[in-house]
């Protein structure tokens, strides 16, 4: 179907997504104004522009012209200067600044903006750093509208070609004519056959190295979209030979080439060497380290693990495969598992099995290193990992329907999940709460002086307020009173003078949350404790008598 064409300046702009180019406009010419919509990318009031497309009835809008291109112009006639000037489309131009330009340099003001800026500070109020800062925006918008018609000629469209000069920027056309296969790599990953139109346009040839390499890259790419980190070398040549009709030995010369450069990476296995986009491999490596520590560390426990499989099998309704329990097994019992297997070869059963028994055992706390009040902000995460090595934690169990409907607190040996947030028994010394009607805050004053705040988000009043001060009385492992009030200074020279060989308060703390603190905790209640009440003994003696 033939397209119509229609041309005039742009009035007004109706709407504009900047993400995707979409614009809907107001052209004037032919003495009439036409509602204009389409993927036309940037524009601006002033502009003149030359559509093609067709009229479309939008049942909401009316009549309007559907651009599927679109060309634009600089502004040319003095009229359309400067409103392009006064639309507020250029930094530190308005209205009244937009006159004084007008004045000064006339029609030719676009001229002077693009190619001599500094002629802008014969302008009241526009200074050297101003005048460049509306050059280069002034550059920025025409630069896009230049790229979009550029590519448009290579059946690229505007959308694309968006993300083209994103990624660019205004040199964006030198970059692509210099090498027309940057369009196939990272972050764009345009089809193949753009690059080779543009690179056919500047007839360049199809073994030049700019080509062989972009094969090779987008090879190892479409590869990793199959799940393939790597390649051997052997396959990538041919397999990238087959794909641009070139022979593998000019291949293996830019592979080299590829290599040297660090585009690419190779590793050798079993005698074979692989190729490696970089990211792949840093990826991949970090992975393998990840799982190498998790090796290291010691093996979990699981009470009753056989009689809880049996029960989770009677409670959905089947049988495990054996393989399927030993995969339950190890992932309750090790710190690593990988679960590899074909299609249909049942993993996703086996994950959920082992999730559900996660849930109803709750052996490991995984929590983020954010969720770790104040020591999050002495330890490193290094440190917190260490500590946490090893705990079993196990859900406390409440009376109250409300608590056990919507409070899930866990604790180990030496720690308590609260709203999740991670405390530390060993370091805790009191607590003070403060009730709303929706939820409860507390904080947890450490014996260093700091505090550890954490929220539920359940109202404790009554008897629930008895079953929750029971938990943070186990918490803080102490039944009694101490007096505590602004005392938190104290309590940070106190801790400091346990440890005069550490110089620093992560070293004091990781040192002191690595030993039996039993000793130094009663040294904390000795001195905070209130004296004993005078009354209280004569009572007792004459209660004696």
């Amino acid at each position: 179907m033939e397209l119509e064409q229609i041309e005039g300046t742009v009035e007004d702009i109706i709407y504009e997504n900047p993400d995707n180019g979409y614009t809907v406009f107001e052209i004037s010419g032919g003495g009439a104004v036409t509602v204009v919509c389409g993927i036309v990318g940037e524009l601006h009031a002033g502009e003149s522009v030359v559509c093609r497309g067709k009229y479309e009835n939008h049942a909401t809008y009316g009549r309007q012209f559907h651009a599927q291109e679109c060309e634009t112009d600089m502004p040319k006639d003095l009229e359309a200067v400067y409103a392009f000037l006064a639309s507020g489309s250029l930094p530190y131009i308005g209205a009244r600044t937009a006159n004084k330009i007008i004045d000064k340099f006339g029609a030719a003001a676009l001229e002077v903006i693009a190619n001599d800026p500094a002629q802008l500070t014969l302008i009241p109020g526009i200074s050297a750093d101003k005048a460049d800062r509306i050059q280069q925006e002034f550059k920025r918008m025409f630069g896009m509208r230049e790229l979009i018609a550029y590519l448009a000629q290579f059946e690229i469209g505007p959308r694309k070609a968006m993300e083209v000069f994103r990624a660019f920027g205004p040199g964006a056309m030198q970059a692509i004519s210099a090498n027309p296969y940057l369009l196939c790599g990272e972050p764009l990953q345009l089809d193949f056959r753009h690059a080779d139109s543009i690179a056919q346009y500047y007839q360049m040839a199809g073994d030049c190295a700019q080509r062989l390499e972009a094969a090779l890259l987008r090879t190892l790419r479409h590869n990793a979209g199959n799940g393939h980190t790597c390649l051997p070398r052997a396959q990538l040549l041919e397999t990238a030979s087959n794909f641009i009709h070139q022979p593998p030995e000019k291949l293996a010369a830019a592979l080299d080439n590829c290599i040297q450069t660090g585009k690419l990476e190779v590793r050798m296995f079993d005698g074979t060497p692989y190729i490696y986009l970089p990211d792949l491999l840093a990826a991949e490596q970090d992975i393998a380290d990840r799982l190498a520590m998790l090796t290291r560390r010691g093996k979990q426990t699981a009470r009753n693990l056989d009689k809880n499989i049996q029960i989770l099998e009677l409670a959905q309704g089947f049988a495990y495969a054996p393989l399927q329990k030993e995969a339950i097994r190890k992932a309750m019992t090790e710190n690593c598992l990988v679960l590899t297997g074909g299609p249909g070869t049942g993993k996703t059963t086996t994950v959920r099995g082992i999730v559900a028994l996660f849930q109803k055992m709750r052996r490991y706390i995984c929590t983020p290193y954010r969720n770790i009040p104040v020591l999050n902000q002495i330890l490193s995460k290094n440190q917190l990992e260490q500590l946490l090595d090893g705990e079993h934690f196990e859900p406390i169990e409440f009376e109250d329907e409300g608590m056990k409907k919507y409070l899930e607190i866990y604790q180990s040996q030496n720690w308590m999940l609260i709203g999740g947030k991670l405390l530390s028994k060993k370091l805790a010394l009191w607590f003070t709460m403060n009730r709303f009607r929706n939820h409860t805050s507390l904080k947890v004053l450490y014996l260093n002086g700091m505090t550890a705040k954490a929220k539920v988000d359940l109202d404790i009043r009554g008897d629930r307020y008895t079953e929750f001060t029971a938990v943070l009385k186990e918490l803080i492992g102490y039944e009694g009173t101490l007096k505590l009030y602004e005392k938190e200074e104290q309590l940070a020279q106190k801790f400091a003078s346990f440890f005069p060989e550490q110089t620093s308060e992560q070293d004091r703390v990781a040192a002191f949350l690595s030993q039996d603190v039993t000793l130094i905790r009663q040294d904390y209640i000795q001195t905070f404790s209130p004296p004993p009440d005078p009354r209280k003994k004569k009572r007792s003696r004459r209660e004696r008598e």
